[in-house]
């Protein structure tokens, strides 16, 4: 099984909604499921932000530009932006990337 994921798209989607139904807090889900409550956090990010679509693994790895890293390391060196907005603002999978 790939180390990337254990979870289908519609298992992370029920997932998410336990949380979303107050049914248990992120913690608890955390706890119950085995999964960083960082990995938790950006599905849920992404769901709210791109709908379920963004809930599929990718099924490749994203190559960036040696330039777009340097410009997006200095963005959040400068003080003016947090690791999520980076990632926004030049589209990285995820701030574990940068």
């Amino acid at each position: 099984m790939s180390r990337r994921t254990k979870y289908t798209t519609e298992e992370k989607y029920e997932i998410l909604n336990e949380y979303d139904n107050g049914i248990v807090t992120m913690k608890e889900i955390a706890s119950k499921y085995r999964i960083n409550r960082v990995t938790l956090y950006n599905w849920r990010y992404n769901y709210s932000k791109y709908g379920i679509d963004r809930l599929k693994e990718s099924e490749t790895f994203k190559r960036y530009s040696k330039e777009l890293k340097e410009l997006a390391v200095k963005d959040y060196l400068s003080g003016k932006f947090s690791q999520r907005e980076v990632v926004n603002k030049y589209k990285i999978s995820n701030i574990s990337v940068l």
